[in-house]
């Protein structure tokens, strides 16, 4: 019984295999091959980024580089992307494997894809969320419905007042001919409707952050945006140009109510007066037992000093009751 549902289950999976298979396009005789493609494709983003790093690479000529790396024209290559652009699904394959290699690289140099600390100083991995449910990487076309990524989240409990949200990813352009611009929106609506938002362009590789924050501490409803590749009326469809978006995060991070840290240090403030005020009436009181306790002693001194003087006068007055009498001269005193 367990063999034949082996048995079943391999069947099923050799088929949708086939089927698979069946639904991809051949491709022509003239076009780059999806795995070289590939290949060409992450060394042109990679040295896109070493481009923008330092401005003493020629771009243009490092493109020329990679292709005679491959031994590919540049007609061939600008046919093949034509091509891919018209199949979009094998190309966000092709993405699709070279996101996964550019993360792997950032890892073997040392890096983490997952690492949120460029959101800024006060916040913690404890105070931030990556709310983000979509695709993590977007391919851009210059046409619909390819050139468009639209988004909205509705708040749960889990925000809270106060809260800011932070869109952040990384651009990766090919651009045959003409203007290349991505959008990008980010937009919160508060409790009370109103609606905070910021927007910003961007045309070249680079890491992208968009934050936008309840700064009334009203509570956020909902939170939407999108990102947009731009198109030039001049564009062809034999035109190549797309954008790459990639390692998408959309981060909620709780924040502190600035006022309540100024009652806390209010209430810090006026519990270190009474701290001082408990100390000095505690050394009034001390002050005031060790006056007393001086007083005393002095009245006891003072008593003491009495009896030391009438032991003295008695002394003196014995001394002369005891003069001797046979001295001429000199009768005795009596009735002292």
């Amino acid at each position: 019984m367990v063999s034949t549902r082996k048995h079943i289950l391999f069947f099923i999976s050799a088929m949708l295999t086939i089927l698979l298979a069946s639904c991809r396009p051949s491709l022509p005789s003239h076009i780059i091959s999806e795995s070289d493609m590939e290949d060409i494709l992450y060394d042109y983003h990679i040295a896109s980024c070493l481009a923008k790093q330092d401005d003493k690479l020629n771009e243009d000529k490092m493109y020329s580089d990679i292709l005679d790396k491959y031994g590919i024209t540049q007609a061939k290559f600008d046919s093949s992307m034509v091509y891919y652009t018209r199949h979009y699904r094998l190309l966000k394959d092709i993405y699709n494997n070279i996101e996964y290699r550019m993360s792997e690289k950032i890892v073997a140099m040392g890096g983490n894809v997952q690492d949120l600390n460029s959101m800024g100083e006060g916040f913690s991995s404890a105070d931030t969320t990556n709310v983000w449910n979509d695709a993590s990487s977007i391919l851009f076309l210059q046409y619909a419905p390819y050139s468009v990524k639209q988004f909205e989240l509705k708040a749960d409990t889990a925000y809270k007042a106060g809260d800011k949200m932070l869109l952040s990813f990384d651009t990766e352009f090919i651009v045959q001919d003409g203007r290349r611009d991505l959008v990008a929106m980010l937009a919160i609506r508060l409790k009370n409707d109103s609606v905070a938002f910021t927007n910003q362009h961007f045309s070249s590789p680079m890491h992208a952050t968009l934050t936008v924050g309840d700064d009334t501490r009203l509570g956020i409803k909902s939170v939407s945006g999108f990102i947009v590749f731009t198109s030039d009326p001049n564009d062809t469809q034999t035109t190549t140009k797309l954008a790459f978006v990639r390692n998408i995060k959309l981060i909620r991070m709780h924040t502190e109510d600035p006022n309540k840290k100024e009652d806390e240090a209010k209430k810090e403030k006026e519990k270190e007066e009474e701290d001082m005020d408990e100390v000095e009436v505690t050394a009034d009181e001390e002050l005031e037992d060790t006056t007393e306790t001086s007083k005393d002693d002095n009245k006891q001194e003072g008593k003491d000093d009495t009896k030391k003087k009438t032991f003295k006068i008695g002394k003196k007055i014995n001394g002369i009751q005891k003069a001797p009498l046979d001295r001429p001269g000199k009768p005795a005193i009596n009735g002292l």
